[in-house]
């Protein structure tokens, strides 16, 4: 770093103050990569029943913690998901942790439960030859 020390008289000072050596803006919000990410978010595909889906997405988040609370309150974001009659297919493609905020849900047990569905469908998949050798 040069040490040296800008005032922030225009957006242009602020520019400066914030590029990378480059010239890069390293402040610009990753909004394009956001947005071609979820772009590319095709369907999941996932096998059998929604609302069972629902139900064993919940489980598998419940397991990954300790606590008798958080497991309750990922079982709390499943019926969330079922009173108001989504599956894991909508609310992947929504990304809204936000709609289960909005419905009592912690906000980080609300941004596990809508990020990590792509997670569960892939252990599934990669589940579903084994279960059916046995």
């Amino acid at each position: 770093m040069s040490g040296k020390s800008y005032t922030w008289r225009s957006s242009r000072d602020w520019r400066k103050k914030n590029s990378h050596p480059s010239g890069l803006d390293t402040t610009a919000p990753k909004v394009a990569v956001e947005s071609a990410r979820l772009k590319d978010i095709g369907p999941l595909h996932i096998p059998g029943f929604k609302d069972v889906a629902v139900k064993e997405y919940g489980e598998w988040l419940a397991s990954s913690v300790e606590d008798d609370t958080l497991k309750a309150a990922f079982r709390q974001a499943c019926d969330v998901t079922l009173l108001d009659g989504f599956d894991l297919e909508h609310i992947y493609k929504d990304q809204n942790p936000e709609f289960f905020v909005g419905k009592g849900i912690k906000p980080g047990i609300a941004r596990s439960f809508v990020e990590n569905i792509r997670d569960w469908v892939e252990n599934v998949k990669k589940m579903a030859p084994v279960a059916g050798l046995m």
